[in-house]
């Protein structure tokens, strides 16, 4: 039997919700329990609530349908809790584990810890192979658990549905490891107040190595703690960014969508100009609102991120994930943003015209009709 190396630690971070069908949070928490308490292989379930919600983590929500946030929307979640945790244990057997994972992933581990963190920036997941000290291994035990979910609750007679936010896992591999105080000098890129960070740049996923000092920190428990504590705000807004590209890509969609039915309407040679009239300067003007409103939203964003970015600054010298999270900002360039309001103007002018020329043809067979008629009219009383 391998001896554990109780001085290092592998953790994977990725973003799950579990959705349930209950409109309140304390009928939620109640039924979430229910629901992990159903599954045998789960055990030490813990949920604390600090009670505090937020109305909306992005800057700018609409189009939420029922009033209900989604991942897959790119709004958010729901109950959209602002400092809340839900943890809770898993045996998943390898066989077990190679059956459920693309590719026929497993851990070492059987056993895995599993906590989802509600901040107040949003929310982040910690999977924590208890067992694995392969460097590597709390980035798959993050997909083993992410599929054991989803099957575990597919099975469930219950509405109930793991939501995830990609990347899940976070391209990062993280490795906890107990070390005396000289070695973390020496050996960190980065300190923070209770650690020092090793960032070795991969092809695949990059790795950090979190050292504590082994002379303040009694356990690899506690270590992990430490993390959770001091990169929360940034983990919770590298996958708030996350959340953002989502909302924004439905967004664009939708534009494209808009553009693509006006330029069909416009070249449609079965469409009466009346029709024309009617259909394309409706989707002009959903058009420019929806165009408006994605450049207010990026502009908010943007400014959101800066701000979180600076807040974390002011409790220490750098923020550890900037560079991941500045790279995942969608790369829309403004310049295609002010090329689509130009695109509309084309279409306003087109439809304008189009306007402008029915009312042309209109008024002179109009008043070729009551020419017709008045010299009728003469001929008939003479």
């Amino acid at each position: 039997m391998k001896k554990i190396n109780n001085k290092k630690k592998q953790v994977g971070i990725g973003c799950f919700h579990i959705k349930l069908d209950e409109q309140g949070p304390g009928s939620y928490l109640k039924k979430l329990k229910e629901v992990l308490e159903a599954i045998p292989s789960i055990n030490n379930i813990e949920i604390s609530d600090s009670g505090f919600y937020k109305g909306g983590f992005l800057p700018i929500n609409e189009n939420i349908e029922d009033n209900v946030e989604t991942f897959d929307s790119g709004t958010g979640f729901y109950p959209s809790f602002s400092n809340a945790k839900v943890s809770f244990d898993v045996f998943i057997p390898q066989r077990i584990q190679k059956k459920i994972s693309p590719f026929n992933l497993y851990c070492e581990s059987e056993n895995f810890k599993v906590a989802i963190y509600y901040t107040h920036i949003f929310t982040f997941t910690v999977v924590e192979p208890t067992k694995s000290i392969a460097e590597g291994e709390g980035s798959v035990s993050v997909v083993v658990i992410r599929e054991f979910l989803k099957n575990e609750f597919d099975k469930c007679e219950e509405e109930i549905e793991l939501e995830t936010l990609g990347p899940s896992p976070m391209h990062i591999d993280y490795e906890l490891e107990l070390k005396n105080k000289k070695f973390i000098q020496d050996n960190s890129d980065i300190f923070t107040t209770n650690l020092g960070i090793k960032i070795t740049k991969k092809k695949s996923y990059d790795l950090f190595r979190l050292y504590g000092d082994e002379e303040k920190i009694t356990s690899l428990k506690n270590l992990k703690s430490i993390l959770v504590r001091e990169l929360e705000d940034e983990l919770s807004l590298y996958y708030l960014v996350m959340l953002s590209n989502t909302y924004e890509l439905r967004l664009w969609d939708e534009i494209e969508d808009l553009m693509t039915n006006i330029r069909k309407a416009f070249g449609n040679k079965w469409w009466s100009i009346e029709t024309k009239k009617y259909f394309v300067g409706k989707k002009i003007e959903k058009l420019f609102i929806k165009l408006s409103f994605f450049k207010q939203y990026r502009i908010s964003f943007k400014y959101l991120v800066k701000e979180k970015e600076k807040n974390i600054l002011l409790n220490r010298e750098s923020v550890i994930l900037k560079e991941y999270i500045d790279n995942e900002l969608l790369d829309i360039n403004d310049d295609v943003i002010e090329d689509s309001f130009g695109l509309v103007n084309f279409f306003d002018r087109k439809y304008s015209n189009y306007i402008n020329n029915f009312y042309l043809v209109y008024s002179v067979i109009l008043g070729g009709i009551i020419g017709y008629f008045i010299n009728l009219l003469i001929k008939t009383s003479t």
